[in-house]
């Protein structure tokens, strides 16, 4: 009786352990995906500013050029 409470016992404790490895794949997937996230929104942010920083030169320009 109680070596298949045991035996039942193991085998429970093998597949925690697998869902918990699982589990830390998981996190470790999902921290490296907003990583990638994070600089792709990043760069985005500097190239919207450059953008930006172009457009308005280019309007203070054309404003002093107008006669």
């Amino acid at each position: 009786m109680f070596y298949i409470l045991e035996e039942r016992l193991a085998r429970l404790e093998g597949r925690v352990e697998e869902v918990s490895k699982r589990l830390d794949d998981l996190r470790n997937d999902m921290n490296h995906r907003f990583e990638a996230i994070d600089k792709r929104f990043n760069d985005l942010k500097w190239e919207v500013r450059i953008w930006f920083l172009i457009l308005i030169v280019l309007i203070t320009i054309l404003t002093f050029l107008k006669p």
